[in-house]
Formats: C-alpha cells, sequence, structure tokens
C-alpha cells in the first residue's frame, strides 16, 4: 500500500527490486535492462542478480512497478532505509520492503517500529532488559517534556510510547476536557499480547503517580499493588499452554484504568471478558494443556485438602488433563510457584480463606465430573438408547462420590440429569435416555457451564474490588483490549467462528479509522500519494451477522425449529451462500463449500486474514 507518493525510479543498472517467487519475496539488483521490440518503453526486458545468488530475467511493465502495482516486481528501498523507526518514511512502502525493515530493526534488538500511529512489535521470545523501571523514568520524562511543548526531546518506539501518549492525551488534552482513551493489542497467538498488556498497565499505574520531573515515583501504592494484581488470577485461570505459546491467553480482555480528576491519579479499574474458550476445559489438541490452574492446583495444594478432595492422583489420573499427554510447561515456568504467586493475588484481592476454599474446591470437582463415565444399561435386548453411571469402574465410582457431594445430590439425581433429556410434545413432557457417548456430551457441558460461571465469579470479584467507575471524582479512562487474533485450527468450532468474527469487526473498525482516515487527511493537506484500494471485509460481515440471511441469524432459526441439526444447516447454509436467489444476487465470495465438503456438511469461511 502507498500512503506517501514513490520517488521517480526509472529500472535501471544496480536499481534494488524484491521479486516474488512462489510465496516468497527475494532480493535483487537488477543487471541489465532491455527495452521490447516495440521500442514505446512501457515495458522493458530485465536481468537480475538475487542478492542470495542466481541470476534471472523476466518482462515489467515499468509504470505499474514504478506505482507499486505489479504483483511479482517491487522497488527495493535503499540501503539507509533499512533501520528507519517509523515505516512511514520508507519511499516504496510495501510488503517486502515493510518486513525486510522489521528483520533489520530486529537483528538489532530494536523489536518496536511504528507505523504512523500504529505500533508493531515483533516478539523476541527473550528478555532484552527494556522494561526497566530506569526507562520508565526515561519515558516519563519524556512525556513531561513534550507536554511543556519540549519537541526536541526524542526517544525510540516503545509501548511505553504509546501508553504515555494516552495518558497524556486524557489529562492533559488539546480540546480543554478529558477524553477516554483505549490501545488496541492486537495479534497472532504468541505475538506477546498478554505481556503488552501487562507492560501497559503497569507504565499507566507509574505514570500516573509521577507529578513533576523531580518526583517521578514508580514504587507500587495499594491501588496499583491490586489491579495489577489481577492479572496473575486471570492468567491461571484464563490461560494455557498451546502448540505456539506456552501461556496463551484463551480469552479477550477489555480492562479500564480508571484515572481521577485530580492530578490523573489511577484509582481503580474494570474488566470485561469475553469468548472465554471453555471447550479446552474438557478436551485439548495434542501437544496443549487445560488451563494452568488446575495443574498449579495438584501441584500447589496442601495434602491436607489433596487427600479429602480427591486430588493425590498425577494429572494424568484425570479425563479432563490426560488427553493430550502433555502436562509440563516449556518455559520452565513451576505450576507450584504459580500457585503461590495466585495465593498472594487471592489475598491482594481480598478474597478471604473460605472465597479460596471454595475456588478451589469448585476446580477439583470440574476435574471429578470429567471421571465419570456411562454404559449402556444391562439385558438392554432391544437396543433401545439410554445409559447409565459405570459404578462398576472404580475411577467413576470415586468420582460419583466427590461430585454428589458438591453438588448436593443424590447419585439416582446425578444419573437422571446426565443421561436423560426431557421433550414437550402438546401438552404432555417425554423423558428420553441417552447414549452413552451423548451422556459424556452433557457431562462436558457440565463442566463447562460451571467453570465458565466460576470464571464469570472471579472477573466480578476482581472488579468489585478495583472497580471506581461511580467515583465522582472520576476524570475518565485508558482502555486496553487484549484480544486474540485469527484462529484456523485443525479442528475449527464454533468459538473459532466467533472469535473470527471479532476480530473481522475489529478489521473493519481499523479499515474504517485508520486507512479512510489518513487518506483524508492527506486530501486535505494536499499532500501527493497513491490511493490504496486495500480490501474491504464487510461482505464477510454480512455473511456472518447480515439479516435474514447471515449465519448468525440461520443458525438461531435452525436451534428453534423441530428438527434442527448440524447436517441440515450446513446444508441450508451452502445452499443459501451458494446459489443465486432473488434476494442474494450473487453468491458470497467469502463462503466455499467443495463437492467433498458438500457431502460431509462442512463448509469454509474465507476470512480477511486469509487473503
Amino acid at each position: 500500500m502507498y500512503l506517501l507518493c514513490c520517488q521517480h525510479c526509472a529500472m535501471e543498472v544496480g536499481v534494488g527490486i524484491w521479486v516474488k517467487s512462489k510465496d516468497e519475496w527475494i532480493q535483487a539488483s537488477i543487471r541489465h535492462v532491455k527495452k521490447d521490440d516495440a521500442g514505446d518503453g512501457a515495458h522493458v526486458d530485465i536481468t537480475y542478480e538475487y542478492a542470495r545468488g542466481g541470476v534471472e530475467s523476466r518482462q515489467v511493465d515499468v509504470a505499474k512497478v514504478e506505482d507499486g502495482t505489479d504483483d511479482t516486481v517491487k522497488l527495493a528501498n535503499s540501503a539507509d532505509m533499512d533501520l528507519v523507526d517509523d515505516l512511514i518514511r520508507l519511499p516504496n512502502l510495501h510488503e517486502p520492503g515493510i518486513c525486510h525493515t522489521l528483520n533489520e530493526r530486529f537483528k538489532q534488538n530494536d523489536i518496536y517500529t511504528l507505523t504512523g500511529e500504529i505500533l508493531l512489535a515483533v516478539n523476541p521470545f527473550q528478555d532484552l532488559g527494556i522494561y526497566s523501571d530506569k526507562l520508565i523514568r526515561t519515558y516519563i520524562r519524556h512525556g513531561m517534556l513534550q507536554a511543556l511543548g519540549d519537541e526536541e526531546s526524542t526517544v525510540p518506539p516503545h509501548v511505553f510510547g504509546v501508553a504515555d501518549t494516552a495518558f497524556r492525551s486524557l489529562t492533559a488534552p488539546l480540546t480543554g476536557r478529558p477524553q477516554n482513551q483505549s490501545i488496541l493489542v492486537s495479534g497472532e497467538s504468541g505475538a506477546g499480547k498478554t505481556e503488552t498488556t501487562k507492560f501497559i498497565m503497569k507504565y499507566l499505574a507509574a505514570v500516573s503517580q509521577s507529578q513533576s520531573m523531580c518526583n517521578i515515583n514508580i514504587n507500587q501504592s495499594d491501588v496499583m499493588s491490586q489491579v495489577l494484581s489481577s492479572s496473575p488470577i486471570l492468567e491461571a485461570f484464563g490461560n494455557a499452554r498451546t502448540i505456539r505459546n506456552d501461556n496463551s491467553s484463551r480469552f479477550g480482555k477489555f480492562i479500564q484504568m480508571q484515572f481521577s480528576s485530580h492530578r490523573g491519579l489511577l484509582i481503580g479499574a474494570g474488566i470485561q471478558t469475553y469468548l472465554l474458550e471453555t471447550v479446552r476445559v474438557t478436551s485439548q489438541a495434542p501437544k496443549e494443556r487445560n488451563y494452568h490452574i488446575f495443574y498449579e492446583l495438584l501441584a500447589g495444594l496442601d495434602d491436607d485438602r489433596k487427600t479429602k478432595w480427591g486430588l493425590t492422583y498425577p494429572p494424568a489420573y484425570f479425563y479432563y488433563l490426560n488427553q493430550s499427554d502433555c502436562v509440563v510447561r516449556k518455559d520452565g515456568v513451576s505450576d507450584k510457584d504459580q500457585f503461590e504467586c495466585l495465593r498472594e493475588a487471592f489475598d491482594t484481592m481480598q478474597f478471604d480463606d473460605q472465597d479460596q476454599h471454595n475456588v478451589l474446591y469448585t476446580l477439583a470437582n470440574v476435574l471429578h465430573v470429567g471421571n465419570l463415565r456411562f454404559h449402556a444399561p444391562p439385558h438392554n435386548v432391544h437396543h433401545e438408547e439410554g445409559s447409565m453411571l459405570a459404578s462398576s469402574d472404580p475411577t467413576s465410582a470415586a468420582a460419583e462420590l466427590h461430585v454428589t457431594a458438591f453438588f448436593g445430590v443424590d447419585r439416582h439425581a446425578l444419573e437422571v440429569a446426565l443421561t436423560t433429556r426431557k421433550i414437550q410434545a402438546r401438552d404432555e413432557w417425554y423423558t428420553l435416555g441417552l447414549l452413552p457417548e451423548v451422556a459424556e456430551q452433557h457431562r462436558d457441558a457440565l463442566a463447562r457451564y460451571v467453570y465458565g460461571k466460576l470464571f464469570e465469579y472471579l472477573v466480578g470479584r476482581i472488579n468489585s474490588t478495583i472497580d471506581h467507575d461511580g467515583d465522582g471524582d472520576l476524570a475518565g479512562f485508558i482502555g486496553v483490549l487484549d484480544i486474540f487474533g485469527f484462529e484456523d485450527l485443525s479442528t475449527n468450532s464454533f468459538e473459532q467462528l466467533c472469535i473470527n468474527y471479532a476480530n473481522e469487526t475489529l478489521q473493519h473498525h481499523f479499515n474504517a479509522t485508520v486507512l479512510r482516515q489518513e487518506q483524508v487527511t492527506y486530501e486535505r493537506e494536499r499532500i501527493q500519494w497513491s490511493f490504496i484500494n486495500f480490501p474491504d471485509n464487510q461482505p464477510c460481515l454480512d455473511l456472518l451477522e447480515k439479516k435474514p440471511m447471515g449465519l448468525f441469524h440461520m443458525l438461531d432459526e435452525e436451534c428453534i425449529v423441530p428438527q434442527g441439526s448440524d447436517e441440515n444447516f450446513a446444508r441450508k447454509a451452502t445452499k443459501r451462500h451458494t446459489t443465486k436467489t432473488l434476494d442474494l444476487a450473487c453468491p458470497s465470495s467469502f463462503f466455499g463449500a467443495s463437492h467433498a465438503d458438500r457431502a460431509n456438511h462442512i463448509f469454509a469461511i474465507h476470512h480477511y486474514a486469509g487473503w
């Protein structure tokens, strides 16, 4: 894309270019140029040498290369632009140019690069020592100088700089009155979103306590300690080891850091959470773990409660922890040590001993729910649908005792709840038995529901301690949105669809507020530039949410019809979005279903990130 016009650069010997070979951009230098036989100069034959060796030739359209519309050849930037700290300064702003600059800066341990007001971060997966208290003071001092009008003070791009800009915009706005600010932290799994969010929170807490350059105070106050203590609790219950990340957040969160109108002091915070991946409680992909808290519980709980709650076994004893053969973290973090950190965070957040006891007891029984087993009733000569608890299985029998005690029901009530379902026909209700595999699905649904409610309870308790939204001295907030990016797993469920839908909405907002507004600014200021015809993902959003044929609305309908099923939903969705109808002028290009997919009742959605 081009935000600034390219400098005139003819196809000449010695000019650097990027050549796309398959799916890779390779740097090269032109060694020979020959005009085509027509002699109009519009097309030339070039011979170029790759930086890593090898010579090739091809014909190119000079105008397309120079205006950036050629899909296979791009003009390279000069070597003196390799380490530029703001990508907007690149004369040729395109994919290979951006990636090359980011890579060259990364080699110098410069992991942060600006592109206008947007900060790009490349995760180094190591401690570079760039988040010290000394550096926090440096950025606080820089922010104070800029607020006083000192334009000569400069600091390198850093997440602290983004946080400081948000703080100054809230507490010393140009408009004369405080305006709420928001920082979006987005990226794929393993990009470093969770750690970045914590660095932002730490900086905002520190800068709010510093009133002058002679009084920069980064020591933790009681409010600061409570706000920052929310992270260990949320990470224990909402983070897990995945293939790509040992501490992956499996939920999204919006944290409102609340500041007073008196000197901009941090007075509290509010947390909203989204899209907790509850399916992870009952099943995990190979080489992935369940949520950290289960392993921390088994590693750190005292022996007396382990014995009383039936937790004296290793993780492999529990069905919800033994499906992936993955028990330990790869990053060297101790589950036992993390359990102690969790207990300290609970204390800071004013969870008393009984509160903590109830939370941990609930977790123990979620594990026992997973060990419940079912089998078909004996002497079922008519092969009727039905199942019963497998009390002859010692593991299941032990789990029954704990689960019935926890829910306050007897064995019969538990069995009826998990192995039957009720349907209404006219004015009468009928009870139908469930096959063992269906009963297991009911069991897992119960475990996911309990864990989800426990997570909601924890977030509510945290907010009740630190949220000051109704405070009369509240000037406003700085919101930090931390949400995982687009997901494409080996098996994609409804949760992946919801996650990707959220990201489609964020991407659409980004297109509207950043790219379009930037172009409007250039037009208003009469800056020469090349128009960006960036992809618009509104049709994808329409496919998901537009009434009446959006997939979510079709799914709602399928859930309430008497004979609704997965197969019928897939069949209707495929027919609706791949066939021309009166209300659908042409099939959606974002919806895909091959002949094999249709036979298996599945379909694909082509998201923005997959273009």
